[in-house]
């Protein structure tokens, strides 16, 4: 990620005003790492670790029944009780990538891939090349693979359904400002 001076939205599920609403970012001034997830105490999660210094860092989010986690590049990084009831209409919302849903705020850098698993996984030392599919992958997408504004999901790259779609791009920026949606099937 390029600037700390605004927020930088990695992803978020549904919008701000939906109960289930989650969403990956930047902190604005300083660039932390941070989770907000309205409904649960705290809804703010915010790390130490600063991830707008224009460097690779891999970023993980695992919410489990107990806690929910958050790691930078394979260091566990925070730790909060999991305290929001859950919902049932949880898939009702698509996930919106490098932006909230609303669009009221986005992202300045470049996100290489996104993966959804089943369950909670253990933080990692970021992979030395592209991270696979294997038995807990629900979704994984590799943004660079963007072919005429579709990016396929390696657990199934044939099946437009689950790409993401690209929905506005900033051409004007010299680097791609990534604002996907994936639909829920």
């Amino acid at each position: 990620l390029r600037y700390a001076r605004t927020y930088n939205i990695l992803a978020a599920h549904g919008p701000k005003s939906f109960a289930g609403h989650w969403e990956l970012y930047s902190e604005a001034a300083d660039g932390a790492y941070a989770v907000y997830i309205p409904g649960n105490t705290p809804a703010v999660i915010r790390t130490p670790v600063i991830i707008t210094d224009e460097t690779w860092h891999h970023v993980a989010m695992a919410i489990g029944s107990t806690d929910i986690v958050l790691s930078v590049d394979g260091t566990e990084v925070g730790r909060v009780p999991n305290t929001r009831k859950p919902l049932g209409d949880a898939g009702k919302w698509g996930l919106t990538i490098g932006a909230l849903q609303e669009r009221s705020l986005g992202c300045s850098g470049i996100l290489d891939e996104i993966r959804v698993s089943a369950g909670q996984r253990r933080p990692t030392a970021p992979a030395a090349g592209p991270v696979e599919v294997d038995a807990k992958t629900i979704r994984l997408w590799r943004l660079d693979q963007e072919a005429d504004g579709w990016t396929p999901d390696e657990t199934a790259p044939t099946e437009k359904a689950r790409g993401l779609v690209t929905h506005t791009a900033r051409e004007d920026l010299g680097y791609p400002t990534v604002r996907r949606r994936m639909e829920p099937a």
